[in-house]
């Protein structure tokens, strides 16, 4: 997901947090239904807090502000509602994990989509005034 960009303080950070949840997930020797939920309500509430502070803290990404407060503090919100569900709720909690994987995934990929395009148009800033001043393409207009 993250093949063309630099190497960024919030990516080492999230790739961090990663390898430690599925580490916690995979070592742990008594895992039943709460502490899988445990685990992803923890990492939804990290993940929320990334986005909602590197969203705060992005000196280039000042167009997508609302979009990363907005999931961010979704993100944590969901975090904390899975960590305090109750026994008689315990069946719509799986409803509530796939709905908030589909918006994680969602937002992930339309800013993804957002950078890609944004990348295709700066290359065409770039190429096109080269592309003109050759002699290959001095007569086409």
């Amino acid at each position: 997901m993250h093949f063309d960009e630099s190497v960024t303080r919030e990516l080492i950070a999230e790739m961090i947090v990663d390898a430690f949840t599925g580490l916690i997930i995979f070592t742990y020797p008594h895992s039943d239904n709460e502490f899988y939920l445990i685990i992803f309500s923890f990492w939804l509430t990290i993940m929320g807090t990334f986005m909602l502070t590197s969203g705060l803290l992005s000196k280039h990404n000042k167009e997508y502000l609302w979009l990363f407060i907005l999931l961010g503090i979704s993100y944590i919100v969901a975090g904390f509602s899975i960590m305090n569900v109750s026994q008689e709720s315990s069946g719509l909690i799986n409803y509530f994990i796939g709905f908030v994987l589909i918006i994680y995934s969602v937002s992930n990929g339309a800013l993804i989509i957002k950078r890609k395009l944004n990348i295709l148009r700066n290359l065409k800033k770039i190429v096109k005034p080269k592309l003109l001043k050759s002699n290959f393409l001095s007569g086409i207009k």
